[in-house]
């Protein structure tokens, strides 16, 4: 036993510490156990060798974890956990980049956007329309691609007045006014619980008006501060997957206000 503590404490240099440990029992076992023979049994320097190697390796992985990847965990909580500043900021106003206040896979900083009547964080990269929509309340991102955009609606919604209502409303005017989305194809309506209370997802895919493709879009219609909002994302059908963590951000980030 004490000459397999002592090559487990050698092995230990070669694999950053996993043998270290076992190293150290049998170490301590051994010695332990030639300390009590009688008659003394050869092999204590063996024994101490094998749970002092264990140590020399062991202690500095410990340290090394402890300093470089537990504090940075505990760091991550505090400063995942700060909330957003108030609203000072005027309607389109732009705050700094923002990584660690919401949770995110974004590969890039968000920017807090305070518009009229809610908030939003985008990716830097990102860029805000000046002026353009189907109303004065529609607000626009356009990604760098050229193809992606989200846009936000805080309009007063027809007659039923319930979310799904409405996305049934916009594949009704889909399917009927082909123009704008011609190859429309529902791909579905769904219900589901959103800013405590009920909304509904259409999503759907329509032909590129440039004819480069598909297009693959959803519309969130909700309610949220007590006014009725719709959230709208559009991207290529081959990028629908990839634009999932972008997408989430969005509904993670919406506040009304």
């Amino acid at each position: 036993m004490a000459t397999i503590a002592m090559v487990l404490g050698i092995v230990g240099f070669i694999t950053c510490g996993i043998t270290s440990l076992p190293a150290i029992i049998f170490g301590h076992m051994a010695h332990h156990r030639i300390k009590r023979a009688d008659p003394v049994e050869d092999g204590g320097r063996k024994a101490v060798a094998g749970f002092v190697l264990g140590y020399a390796v062991l202690v500095p992985v410990l340290v090394f974890l402890m300093f470089f990847g537990g504090l940075p965990m505990v760091f991550g909580a505090f400063d995942g956990g700060r909330s957003v500043a108030g609203h000072g900021a005027p309607s389109a106003g732009i705050r700094s980049p923002l990584s660690s206040e919401v949770p995110t896979t974004t590969s890039e900083p968000l920017v807090t956007y305070s518009e009229e009547g809610f908030e939003i964080q985008v990716p830097s990269s990102w860029k805000r329309r000046a002026g353009s929509g189907d109303s004065s309340e529609s607000v626009y991102w356009d990604a760098p691609d050229g193809v992606t955009y989200l846009q936000v609606d805080a309009q007063a919604w027809d007659y039923p007045e319930t979310p799904r209502a409405q996305a049934e409303k916009g594949d009704e005017g889909a399917r009927t006014n082909k123009p704008p989305f011609k190859g429309y194809s529902l791909i579905g309506i769904s219900d589901l619980n959103y800013q405590d209370g009920d909304a509904a997802d259409w999503e759907f895919t329509f032909d590129a008006p440039s004819g480069a493709g598909r297009i693959h879009s959803q519309d969130r219609f909700f309610r949220a501060g007590g006014r009725p909002f719709a959230m709208y994302l559009r991207t290529a059908d081959t990028s629908w997957e990839p634009m999932q963590d972008e997408l989430d951000v969005f509904y993670e980030t919406f506040r009304p206000r």
